[in-house]
């Protein structure tokens, strides 16, 4: 088993320095947490040494005037909101832009030139909006164009096992997208051709 960690090099950090100076200059909350670094300067190295210091919380999300960056909210700029539950039982909502769409996709691109870059095709049960964990995914293949296609199946198909096997056999995925749950479940219903 390999494990595939970090992310492409394409330019040293200057991502990261953009993302931290980004966030200290319009969003309060990050301010505060990083206090005293200077963002030019910064390495990979330097940033993990924070780790104890720089976190957020579940619960920080609440407090959107705090973490929430003034671009968004003063509408200086196109976002949508995704609403995630969580772990607080309390729905939060968090904005999404075009950055965080390059930010996610710089993430996943390891795995996915590892893993899904041969013309894969998923079959998600996330919609790409307003759904969090839809659009994290989505938006990150996309700002890699990752040669990957993106299925949706609506998630009722989860409760007729002959619609889900006709539409699975319609799109031949070869990956599926979906929680830790429902993969468990699929797992042992799917027949093995699937």
């Amino acid at each position: 088993m390999e494990l595939i960690v970090g992310k492409v090099d394409r330019g040293g950090v200057e991502g990261l320095r953009y993302t931290l100076e980004t966030a200290v200059e319009t969003t309060g909350f990050w301010k505060e947490k990083f206090s005293g670094v200077d963002a030019g300067e910064i390495t990979p190295k330097d940033l993990a040494e924070l780790a104890d210091r720089v976190t957020i919380k579940p619960h920080d999300l609440y407090r959107t005037s705090e973490v929430w960056p003034d671009y968004i909210q003063n509408l200086k700029i196109f976002y949508t909101v995704m609403r995630t539950s969580g772990t607080t039982g309390h729905p939060k909502r968090v904005p999404y832009t075009s950055d965080d769409r390059m930010r996610t996709g710089r993430q996943l691109e390891p795995w996915v030139r590892e893993y899904m870059d041969k013309g894969d095709r998923i079959a998600s049960f996330f919609p790409p909006l307003p759904s969090s964990s839809g659009m994290f995914a989505f938006g990150g293949f996309e700002a890699i164009n990752a040669k990957t296609a993106y299925y949706q199946i609506p998630i009722q198909y989860l409760l007729d096992r002959e619609m889900l096997l006709r539409e699975l056999r319609d799109i031949k995925p070869t990956a599926l997208f979906c929680l830790t749950a429902t993969a468990y479940n699929l797992g042992l219903t799917l027949p093995e051709a699937i």
